[in-house]
This record gives structure tokens, sequence and C-alpha cells, in this order.
């Protein structure tokens, strides 16, 4: 799936609107940002069966945790800070999670609220399902929805197809993804492609994630993350198409130190052509019961 987003930051989490850059371009540096993947594995030698906030536990009925994320630029623009808080329920075949966010930005803030589904579909294949509304759309889209199907193939293959609409003050953003995913041993990897039409270029983003379930479990790992994306924009006032590219680089850890409490610790990289080089760094909490 596309976004996504720790165990903590979600899919909508960290969605800014660059002041010198399109809304299409917008939408591919957001989804080179994502950072979380909630695999919902068939064919795996690691026991899913208690982690990822998409999965349904036979034990654990309710899930809660709180993030703060900080951010850091150069040439400097300000501090960023985003916060989220979710609680998620489960049922037998389905999951859903009521998401507070929040952004600070160049000394004002905004909100937004989301729910966030998982659900079974048909044999080896799921959904996630999700609506979010800002209450203050500044730094947020008014509104975006997204649909990923993800289907089991052979043996640990899995593959993901996804639709995201951001709707800015009347502007729309479409988003069309295509993923594919691999559990090996302890190992998940998966590579994730976005394709953002425009009227100037074509956007695409590419990102490639490895995960090592070092316990064994599906509660602990450590992982890796990567991507880049080159789109176009036209320059303001004119139809002259300025070219836009930006990479990223990041990492994470997660552990339970407790059969119900866990912590999350994550930082990343992203480098945004001729415009500004990103340092964020997030830490999460959360709970089952």
């Amino acid at each position: 799936m596309i976004f996504l987003v720790l165990g903590l930051v979600t899919a909508m989490a960290d969605f800014d609107l660059p002041m010198d850059r399109g809304y299409h371009d917008s939408a591919t540096q957001y989804c080179l940002a994502e950072v979380d993947v909630n695999p919902k594995s068939y064919d795996s030698d690691v026991s899913f069966g208690e982690n990822p906030v998409s999965e349904v536990s036979n034990q654990y009925k309710w899930a809660l945790s709180l993030s703060y994320g900080f951010s850091d630029f150069s040439p400097n623009r300000g501090h960023w800070s985003d916060y989220s808080t979710t609680l998620r329920h489960y049922w037998e075949n389905a999951s859903i999670g009521l998401e507070y966010l929040s952004a600070e930005r160049f000394d004002n803030n905004a909100d937004a609220l989301a729910l966030d589904a998982y659900v079974d579909f048909w044999h080896r294949a799921y959904a996630n399902i999700r609506y979010q509304y800002s209450l203050d759309p500044d730094h947020y889209p008014d509104y975006s929805y997204r649909m990923e199907i993800f289907q089991g193939v052979g043996k640990g293959w899995e593959i993901a197809g996804s639709y995201d609409h951001l709707n800015f003050d009347g502007n729309s953003v479409d988003l069309y993804g295509a993923g594919v995913g691999k559990y090996t041993g302890n190992w998940y990897l998966r590579w994730r492609t976005l394709f953002v039409p425009s009227t100037a270029r074509l956007g695409i983003s590419h990102r490639a994630l490895a995960r090592y379930y070092y316990a064994g479990n599906g509660d602990d790992y450590m992982e890796i993350n990567s991507g880049f994306s080159r789109g176009g924009e036209f320059i303001r006032g004119t139809r002259i198409v300025e070219t836009t590219k930006s990479k990223s680089i990041g990492a994470a850890f997660q552990k339970y130190f407790h059969p119900r409490w866990g912590i999350k610790l994550s930082a990343g990289y992203d480098d945004d052509k001729d415009s500004f080089v990103e340092r964020s760094i997030s830490v999460g909490i959360f709970t089952r019961w």
C-alpha cells in the first residue's frame, strides 16, 4: 500500500503543500514521505498474528497509539511538528481506526480527522480503505480518500493496486499506484510506484522498503526505506514546465518491551532538488488490550 506509514504515522499524517510548488508535485513529495506498511502475510515464516495495526488478533481487540514528529530544513524555513493519535478496534475479519492528526507549520496549526479501515476480501486478498477530512486545511488536503487492494500470489508474493484522491480548495489530485511485496524468512521487501497525472508532466515516484523481523514475530523489526520521484510543474504565470526531482532515505526501529506496550523510533532525510532538504525524526508509543 502506498501510505503509510509507522504503526503510528499514518497514510495522511504528514502532508504539506509547499509554497513554491504545485498540487501534483506536492502529492508526489507526500508519497515519498510514506514510511509505513502494514503487511498481512499468508506465506511467511514470521507470525503476524499480533502486530500490524491492520492485522486482527484473537487476544487484543483495541489498540491506541500516540506519535510526535519533528522536522528541520536547509535552507532554514523553521521547524515543523506533527502529532497523531489513533484508536483502533479489531473484528474477526476487519479493523477500523479513528485518527486525530495535527500539524504545526510556519507558526500556525492545522488539524484533521480520519477513518482508516482494513477488511478481508476474497481468498488471500484484503483492502485498506481510508477517508480523511481536514478541520483546518492549511497543511492537509480539504479531504482525501483512498483504496488499496492487496492480493497474495504464489509463495510469499503480494501484489497491490491503489487509488488516492486529494482535494485542495477545489483543486483535485489523483494518484494511481502499483506495488509488489515479498515475504522471505524474517524479511518483508516491497517496491511501490506511484503515478500522478498532471497537465504539465506525469509525475512518477518510486519507493523501496526492506524490513527485518529480528525476533521472528510480527511485533519487533528494523527497517530501511528509500525513494525518488520526478515530475514537472508550470512555472507560475507561464506555460514553461519546470522539472521537479526529489529523493529520500529513512530508517525505523520498533520494539514491544511488554506484551501490551511498544515504541517506535524513525528518522528520515528528504532532498527536494532546488528547494529544501528535510531531516526528520519521530517517536511513537502504543498499547493494546
